[in-house]
Order: structure tokens, then sequence, then C-alpha cells
């Protein structure tokens, strides 16, 4: 039991000799690893932040809304930060191992900002034609200082959900397992954040989200694996939220926004397909067109490198 233990440990390094089902377990555990000890730093960081800024988190002395916001989407560097350092010094990876690509930065990111506008574009278009959500008009006065920093916010909080999930886990477990199972544990994974509130909606609305969420983190999944990098994962990621929440204004992942230049409603009558109050994120819409993006990237001629089986 001790050296099955010790096998699991995260922060010893990847023994290729142990079983599968363990080496598998001990990925897991990394990520947890990583996650736990990113959300720990961060509370920290920003705890102490506020508290130099004259507020006593104490005394539930906070900022608006937001400042807490963008501090939330900017403290997620933390996890980039604990992901790289993890992969680095402990998995020993290199950077380009984990798909951050020193080749054509600027180009896939790029291309990626042009695929989550094409993909936010249709599925909205497809949501006020079927009128699954209400155009309520444009927002008189838009702070655009404040959009632009909510826009890097978002870069950041893209960012991290992909090297973390994409670049370690995924990444990581095809060493060892199928890609195609790579992809699915991967995806599992990176349903944990967005519990918590997705379980605040009905049961119906609730088991529709986390199959959309399963089918964004196979999009992503299979752009990183067609292109060889997350720079173009990162950027749909990034775009996907900015413009769902910022540009539309309409709740993302339950969570409604304070500022953004749209303002959109969901119809309340057609929550199926809008996914009511957690966003059109958890609509059956969603899932046909996340469905159909699927389909089409796969169409994509396949790199060879990424589909080797170890």
């Amino acid at each position: 039991m001790r050296n099955v233990i010790r096998k699991l440990n995260p922060l010893a390094k990847d023994d290729m000799e142990v079983s599968t089902p363990i080496y598998v377990v001990k990925q897991l555990f990394g990520f947890l690893f990583i996650y736990i000890t990113s959300m720990f730093l961060g509370e920290i960081i920003i705890i102490t932040g506020l508290k130099f800024s004259g507020y006593n988190f104490l005394k539930g002395e906070m900022p608006n809304d937001n400042i807490m916001m963008l501090l939330k989407c900017y403290g997620f560097s933390t996890h980039i930060i604990i992901t790289l350092l993890y992969c680095r010094l402990v998995k020993k990876n290199t950077f380009t191992e984990i798909g951050l690509t020193k080749k054509l930065i600027v180009p896939y990111y790029l291309l990626g900002c042009v695929f989550g506008i094409f993909l936010i574009g249709i599925m909205i278009m497809i949501c006020i034609t079927s009128n699954t959500i209400i155009f309520s008009g444009m927002n008189d006065k838009i702070d655009w200082k404040l959009i632009w920093a909510y826009f890097g916010g978002f870069v950041i909080q893209g960012a991290m959900e992909e090297i973390v999930c994409r670049g370690y886990l995924m990444n990581s477990l095809k060493e060892r397992i199928c890609l195609p199972l790579a992809v699915i544990i991967s995806s599992m994974a990176f349903l944990m954040p967005h519990l918590p509130t997705l379980f605040m909606n009905g049961y119906l609305i609730s088991i529709i989200g986390l199959i959309n969420l399963i089918l964004f983190s196979v999009y992503m999944s299979i752009l990183v694996i067609k292109f060889e990098n997350i720079w173009i994962s990162c950027a749909v990621h990034s775009i996907w939220n900015f413009m769902l929440a910022i540009i539309i204004g309409i709740t993302l992942s339950g969570a409604s926004q304070t500022v953004s230049v749209f303002n959109f409603t969901t119809n309340e009558k057609l929550n199926v397909l809008s996914g009511g109050q957690y966003g059109i994120e958890a609509g059956i819409l969603c899932t046909l067109v996340l469905l159909g993006f699927i389909i089409l990237t796969l169409k994509i001629k396949r790199r060879k490198k990424y589909y080797d089986i170890q």
C-alpha cells in the first residue's frame, strides 16, 4: 500500500514503468494539486491585495462587482504559473511538449479568434432567429476601458483552462492511453470548476449543460490536436467567454456581468433551448452548434504526430 501511495504522489517524477491505471490516477491527482494549490495561493494574493488597498476583508469591505470579477480573472494567472512550474519542474516537460509552441504564435492566436467569433456568431444568429434570446438594445454608456480590462482578464482565464486541461492533463494522459480516451478524461476534469453553478439550475438544464461542457472541451481538444498547439484553443476559449458575457451581454456559465456592449435576455418560455438562467451554454441549440463544429473540425486533415497511440 505504501508503495502504491508513493507512486501516486503528484510531486514525484513520473515512473513510466507503473501500470497504466496508476499513471492515469497520478495525472488526475496532479490536476487536483494544481487546481487546489492555485486556488489557495490566488485567494491569499487577492486578500492581501485588498488589505493593502484599504479593504478589510474580515469586515465584509469589498470593491464593486466589476473589480472583484477582474481580480478573479486576472488571478487565474496563478493557475498558469503553477501549471507551468509543475510541468517544467516535476514532469520535466518543455513548453513545446505542453502545446506552447514558439512558432506562429500570433497567426494561430488570431486564427483562434476568428474561429471563436464565427462559432459565437453562428450560435447567436440561430438563437435570435428562433427567438431563444431577445435583443433588449445597446447600452447607452459603455465604459470601453472596462471592456478592454475584461478582455485582458478573459484572455488569461481562457488560457488558464486550456493550459491546465489540454496542455498538462490531456498531453500527459496521451503518453500512456489512446488519444480519444485522453480527450474524454481531460474533458471530464474540465467539468469540475463549472459544477457548482451548473447544478443551481433545474435537472434537465443541468444535464444539457454537462453535455455541452463536455462537447466544448472535446472541441477545444480537437483544435489542439489538429493544429498541434494550444494557442488556437486558448483564443477560441477566451473569445467564447468574452463575446458571450461582455459583448452579447448574456449570462455566462450562470454568472451575469454588470457591464456589456449589448443587452440580450433568454426567453424563459424556451429554457430547454436557451439554457435558462445558466445561459445559452446549457441550451440544446448550443449542443447542436457544438456538434456541427466538432464534425467540421474533424474533417480537417489529421496530423500524424498526435494520433500515435503509445
